[in-house]
């Protein structure tokens, strides 16, 4: 009998590799050459995911993407030193008109006034993003979704002025969870129903490959998406090695 109940936990917490899903998270910040600050966003991203029980293959796809997006709390960079002419028309709009480089360009949401965020998106909002708007957090929400994500913000930090990063970190997790579980599911269920051996690098290819056309949707996303794909298949490798 303790022989079969050791069977049973070893599938519940495992995936088919064998790997319990506790160490993939370590296996990943320990033998992956990700930079620390990147390895510290996935690992906190995708430790809530498996929690949540994804798969660790479609895991790995989202974490593909974070790895070419930001990190937690991080501001997208207006600071395009050297091709200035390659700037977002929204980005130049917000450092015209909002002093958007000096203010928060590549800055981390924990140096910044939370109540002049505030005050910032609802002006952004009154005007339906049309103009201004900019990337902020590991998945670089933009427009009304960052608006979503600065209400949590302002949740976790009680409407104070100053957030921590501990506190940014629950409020980007919640927000990844309402979308794939709101907004956002049908991407899960496309990937589910494509993909009947979950269990392989290309279930994780193919993750890495939607999210980044449906879900993150950046410039360029059909080429980008074979790049995501592929570093979502190394972050499956290293979880399940």
């Amino acid at each position: 009998m303790k022989a079969l109940f050791a069977i049973l936990l070893l599938i519940l917490t495992s995936d088919i590799s064998g790997v319990p899903l506790h160490e993939m998270m370590k296996k990943l910040k320990n033998k992956s050459n990700f930079s620390a600050t990147k390895k510290h966003t996935m690992t906190i991203i995708g430790t809530l995911l498996l929690k949540n029980n994804y798969e660790p293959s479609f895991v790995a796809g989202v974490l593909g993407n974070i790895n070419h997006e930001g990190n937690i709390g991080m501001f997208e960079s207006s600071a395009y030193i050297s091709h200035p002419e390659a700037e977002p028309q929204y980005l130049r709009y917000m450092d015209k008109l909002y002093n958007y480089r000096t203010k928060y360009s590549g800055k981390c949401i924990t140096d910044v006034s939370m109540k002049d965020l505030v005050k910032l998106m609802e002006k952004l909002k009154s005007n339906n993003w049309q103009k201004g708007k900019f990337g902020l957090g590991c998945i670089q929400w933009t427009g009304g979704r960052t608006y979503s994500l600065v209400k949590l913000y302002q949740h976790e930090c009680k409407n104070g002025n100053k957030i921590t990063l501990d506190q940014a970190t629950t409020a980007e997790g919640k927000m990844i969870m309402n979308e794939f579980k709101g907004a956002y599911k049908k991407i899960y269920d496309q990937w589910r129903s494509e993909n009947s051996n979950k269990n392989t690098e290309k279930a994780a290819y193919n993750a890495g490959s939607i999210i980044c056309k449906r879900y993150e949707v950046p410039a360029n996303y059909n080429e980008k998406a074979v790049t995501r794909g592929n570093t979502a298949k190394q972050i499956y490798k290293i979880m399940t090695s």
